[in-house]
């Protein structure tokens, strides 16, 4: 479902193809083996299966994108800016992809049909499945309202996250920086990450604004489990992608007011 967002990240990423999978692809790969398809929200802001996946890699993807237009290391030379400033633009990009997971990882409990629980710190989700042999799992909800955001629980397992490869990618520059995307992913701010940290955290309140925005208007306050009109409109757009339709002309129309469906007679 994430795929075009990916294809964006790889075209901004403008790597080699090794660089890319080692840096970007496996540590998005652990981090959807990590959560799999759990909801970031009961009926909030990135609600319904796979809602924190994509609040992940939202956060990942635009704060990567952001930090094109910053500098990190100003007071130092030339060759340690040169060697540090893409590697600080680096860590905008995997502390993002941790930032959104705490909270909701914190509070929520997962079970199976057999009433287990995950142990969440203990280890991902893929590997507790596989081990119990399920189909199915069961997110059980705090009365009190539950949202993505930053907690320690995310700096935490940003190492299992992250990958060997990236690590090494960091920590070539400087074994600080690991300590710092480790803090951001945690929501702990000091004097040297707190470009990174203000760029990452200041990125997820847009994103989360602009997530509210559109809750109201499409997806309304449905309370039966799961959002449906995620899943719908995720399918009109791979219709329309694929051809199967075509705007203002087989079965959807299009104008600055909103989106219709031709219904047939």
């Amino acid at each position: 479902a994430q795929a075009d967002l990916m294809r964006r990240l790889n075209t901004h990423a403008a790597c080699l193809k090794a660089d890319f999978k080692d840096r970007f692809e496996l540590p998005v790969a652990n981090l959807a083996g990590y959560i799999s398809n759990i909801p970031g929200s009961k009926d909030s802001i990135y609600g319904g299966p796979g809602g924190l996946f994509r609040a992940c890699l939202e956060c990942a993807f635009f704060s990567y994108q952001a930090s094109d237009g910053k500098i990190f290391t100003g007071q130092l030379g030339v060759e340690d800016r040169y060697l540090l400033e893409k590697r600080w633009r680096y860590i905008c990009f995997i502390s993002g992809l941790l930032f959104p997971l705490g909270q909701t990882l914190e509070k929520i409990r997962v079970t199976n049909d057999a009433g287990e629980n995950w142990l969440i710190r203990a280890e991902p989700f893929s590997q507790w499945a596989s081990k119990s042999g399920i189909g199915h799992f069961y997110v059980g909800w705090p009365r009190e309202e539950v949202e993505p955001g930053p907690s320690v629980l995310g700096g935490s397992i940003s190492i299992q996250i992250a990958g060997t490869a990236a690590i090494r990618y960091v920590e070539e520059g400087s074994s600080a920086l690991t300590t710092a995307f480790s803090e951001v992913a945690s929501n702990i701010r000091n004097e040297f990450n707190s470009i990174a940290f203000d760029l990452v955290s200041s990125m997820w309140e847009r994103l989360k604004k602009n997530e509210l925005a559109r809750l109201p208007q499409n997806y309304g306050r449905v309370q039966f489990g799961q959002h449906n009109a995620p899943i719908i409109v995720d399918a009109m757009r791979e219709c329309i992608a694929s051809g199967k339709w075509v705007v203002n002309s087989q079965a959807v129309l299009a104008d600055d007011k909103g989106v219709y469906l031709i219904w047939p007679r």
